[in-house]
C-alpha cells in the first residue's frame, strides 16, 4: 500500500498549471504577446508569417489571435465572416434535409474550430480551412 499508482494521463491532465515553463503558462504568454502586437498594427497586422518575427515561437497556438496579429482586424473579420457563413449554411441545410452527413460535417467543423483556438497555426489548420471552402462552395 506504500506505493503510489502512476497514471501518466492523469498526471498530464492535472499537472497543467500556470507554473513557469508549463505549456499553459507559455500559451498565456503567447496570447498576451499576440494582443500586444496586434495593438501595434491593429488594422492590417504584421503580414502573413509576421508572428514568427515577433517571438521565438512561430505562432500563438490560437488561429484567431494569429489572424489578428498577421492580418489585423480586416483579415480576422473576413475569416470570421467566412466561418459564420459556412456554419449558418450547414445548419440551414441540415434543418431542411436532416442529412446525417451534414450533421457530421457540422460536428467536425465545430470541433476543428474550437481546437484551432488552443492549438496549431493557420497552415496547421488547413483541413479546417479546406472544409470551410468546400462548404462555402457547395452551399
Amino acid at each position: 500500500f506504500g506505493t503510489k499508482l502512476q497514471l501518466p494521463v492523469l498526471t498530464r491532465l492535472f499537472g497543467i498549471t500556470l507554473q513557469s515553463g508549463s505549456s499553459l503558462s507559455a500559451r498565456f504568454h503567447l496570447f498576451q504577446l499576440s494582443i500586444q502586437e496586434w495593438g501595434n498594427k491593429p488594422l492590417f497586422g504584421h503580414g502573413i508569417g509576421g508572428f514568427s518575427s515577433l517571438s521565438v515561437h512561430q505562432y500563438p497556438h490560437n488561429i484567431l489571435l494569429e489572424l489578428l496579429v498577421e492580418t489585423g482586424v480586416i483579415g480576422a473579420i473576413l475569416f470570421s465572416a467566412l466561418v459564420l457563413f459556412c456554419i449558418q449554411r450547414l445548419i440551414r441545410d441540415y434543418t431542411r434535409k436532416s442529412d446525417p452527413i451534414l450533421l457530421i460535417t457540422i460536428i467536425i467543423l465545430v470541433y476543428w474550430l474550437l481546437n484551432s483556438l488552443i492549438s496549431g497555426d493557420i497552415s496547421g489548420n488547413r483541413l479546417t480551412i479546406i472544409l470551410l471552402g468546400f462548404v462555402g462552395a457547395t452551399s
